[in-house]
């Protein structure tokens, strides 16, 4: 089918819904706020996942100090060195 032709059956498909949902409209109004509640819940988790991609994405460009060990070194830790003995 041509590009036409399925917007053409789209249009007709909406409109046979759009009479549909005025003939029931309990059903839609139950119908529509259902939809509402589960696209609101799939764009929450999808927010969350995004935010904490993010958050890992910066964290890895972030240049973040290294951890050092302690250079600090005694005296009798130096003479055992120089001296070669065990202190």
């Amino acid at each position: 089918m041509s590009l036409f032709a399925e917007l053409d059956v789209l249009g007709k498909d909406l409109r046979y819904s759009g009479r549909q949902w005025r003939k029931t409209p309990g059903f839609a109004a139950v119908a529509v706020l259902t939809l509402a509640g589960w696209l609101r819940r799939i764009a929450g988790v999808v927010a969350v996942g995004s935010l904490t991609v993010n958050g890992q994405a910066s964290g890895v460009v972030t240049l973040r100090p290294h951890q050092l060990p302690s250079l600090s070194i005694g005296a009798g830790d130096i003479t055992a060195a120089v001296l070669g003995a065990a202190a």
